[in-house]
């Protein structure tokens, strides 16, 4: 399975791109590599940290811009359906 499509284009996967959202990872270190991403990921899980934070009733999810639903919606799908794939 590929990596999902963002809203507005682009796609979850590799570096893990939500338009312009940096994704905090533990100990307030912003990360923007697919490596930095994978410290807050169980590849195929539902209770990942960052699926977790990043879910409407997550700490991160005030922090998406834009369409937040849509962006939880893409990390959900990339960590959990397509198992984090690079």
């Amino acid at each position: 399975m590929g990596a999902p499509s963002l809203p507005g284009g682009g796609t979850a996967g590799g570096n893990v791109n939500l338009e312009g959202n940096t994704l905090i990872t533990g100990g307030n270190n912003a990360s923007t590599t697919y490596a930095g991403v994978l410290r807050a990921v169980t590849p195929g899980d539902a209770q990942s940290i960052l699926v977790r934070a990043t879910s409407s009733r997550g700490v991160m999810y005030p922090e998406l811009s834009g369409n937040r639903t849509a962006k939880s919606q893409v990390i959900y799908d990339w960590v959990v359906s397509s198992s984090a794939a690079q």
